[in-house]
């Protein structure tokens, strides 16, 4: 006896799951175990089996999977000043310790870096002729956080070396 022809997902749902899948070779050999979605779209490909595919594959994809991921990280940015003066240094490098994350400071000591993971975290810089400056900050995420890091100058002396000659010049020199 001939059953009414239904058309739609309901229609495609059943030529994929039903017996004649298996016949075709369309579902599993397996019981209970959803078909490939890909193998039904590329042997069937027409319009009713891709929205029976993808009917499928909703039912089959727990919802928690389909859901956006919170955002965890935040952007953190500030100025890299001298300890002293409050003279901004150019070009500082600053790191989030633990990372691979860091930026280097413009002409006026200020950076941004992007993407650090939420939480505490401790911001590094350094710069030539300075001590190394650190400062702790909370990352909180999808947010903007400012640090500032004040470098204290290293003291130094420079080695004068006397490169003139102690002996006399000869007399056939020029």
């Amino acid at each position: 006896m001939n059953q009414p022809r239904r058309d739609g997902p309901s229609a495609a749902l059943d030529a994929l799951t039903g017996p004649a899948a298996y016949r075709r070779g369309y579902a599993s050999a397996a019981p209970g175990r959803p078909p490939c979605i890909w193998a039904i779209a590329t042997r069937l490909g027409d319009k009713a089996a891709l929205v029976g595919a993808v009917v499928l594959a909703l039912a089959v994809v727990p919802r928690a999977a389909l859901a956006a991921p919170a955002d965890t990280t935040g952007t953190v940015v500030g100025w890299a000043r001298d300890s002293l003066s409050g003279k901004a240094l150019p070009y500082a490098s600053v790191s989030v310790l633990g990372t691979h994350l860091g930026a280097m400071a413009d002409t006026s000591g200020w950076f941004r870096i992007a993407r650090v993971p939420a939480g505490e975290r401790v911001i590094l810089a350094r710069a030539h002729g300075f001590r190394r400056g650190q400062a702790q900050v909370r990352v909180r995420p999808a947010r903007t956080d400012t640090v500032w890091l004040r470098l204290r100058a290293v003291p130094y002396s420079i080695l004068i070396v006397d490169t003139a000659s102690r002996r006399p010049r000869s007399p056939n020199h020029r």
